[in-house]
């Protein structure tokens, strides 16, 4: 089994590589991973990866204030980024329905919208825009964030919405590594039923959200390797059997699929790119 923070490092490195500073405060309040805030070198479309979580992602840009509800990608997607403004983002943990709108998760998926067009958000928009640093903007928003109720239906109070949280924990817990025989075994419930109380809730299944989160680990160690000038040393059958790959091919596969490229040529292009020197990682709050 791995630790809480081993296994829920849910990163999007090319966000961090393309920027000459990228700041980011883990949390462990409201179901968020961390905040993070970065400005681009120019207008460029960046690369996501799938990392299963829902963003929200502020525009500070000289002619006002913008916010939008980014969903997890399921493969690499660019997005466009605008020289000369500031980007400030709350990402949650995978499964986790802000509490600020009330859509299905599965809405959400691959998609960019509006926060605006979700819910009434003119009060912590007003907020936000007052910020001027980052430690203000994550203040404001847990302030704000914090006295919210949920919205109604937002709640996982059914069996189902239950089961979804239990199976989110044995992920979360086994670094995305059990499989649905096993929650099967765990909760006592049919797989059919246990993908369908998953899917009601997250949006996709149990297997999808396993598949992302060792390929987020692996992202991870990638960048721990080249950042120890290690790159290239360690065998991928080994990666892949650490990580809960069933072999080298499976894990290829996945990783080309989710980034478009190669291990190698990832952990090469970190290295060259000096992953950890954009890179301000501030305390857990």
């Amino acid at each position: 089994m791995f630790t809480m923070e081993e296994t829920l490092k849910m990163i999007q490195p090319y966000f961090v590589i393309h920027t000459d500073c990228y700041h980011k405060a883990l949390c462990s309040r409201y179901g968020i991973s961390h905040f993070y805030m970065y400005q681009m070198t120019e207008d460029k479309a960046v690369a996501a990866v799938p990392d299963g979580c829902i963003d929200l992602v502020f525009e500070y840009a000289p002619e006002g204030i913008n916010a939008k509800v980014c969903g997890t990608v399921f493969e690499c997607k660019k997005t466009f980024f605008r020289y000369g403004c500031t980007y400030f983002g709350v990402r949650f943990l995978p499964g986790v329905q802000p509490r600020l709108f009330d859509v299905p998760q599965a809405s959400l998926i691959d998609c960019e919208t509006d926060l605006r067009l979700l819910g009434d958000c003119e009060a912590l928009l007003a907020c936000m825009a007052e910020q001027t640093d980052f430690s203000g903007r994550i203040e404001a928003f847990l302030k704000i964030y914090g006295g919210a109720a949920p919205k109604e239906g937002a709640a996982l109070d059914s069996c189902k919405g239950r089961l979804a949280a239990e199976a989110l924990q044995e992920i979360y817990r086994s670094g995305g590594c059990v499989t649905v025989k096993a929650l099967e075994d765990y909760s006592g419930y049919s797989s059919r039923y246990i993908n369908k109380a998953f899917h009601e809730a997250v949006g996709y299944s149990p297997k999808t959200l396993c598949k992302i989160v060792k390929f987020q680990r692996v992202l991870c160690h990638m960048n721990d390797v080249a950042a120890l000038g290690r790159a290239g040393e360690e065998r991928l059958t080994d990666a892949a059997l650490d990580f809960g790959y069933y072999d080298q091919p499976q894990l290829i596969r996945d990783f080309k699929k989710y980034t478009h490229m190669t291990p190698r040529a990832y952990e090469q292009m970190v290295l060259g790119a000096k992953y950890n020197q954009h890179l301000i990682e501030e305390k857990i709050l």
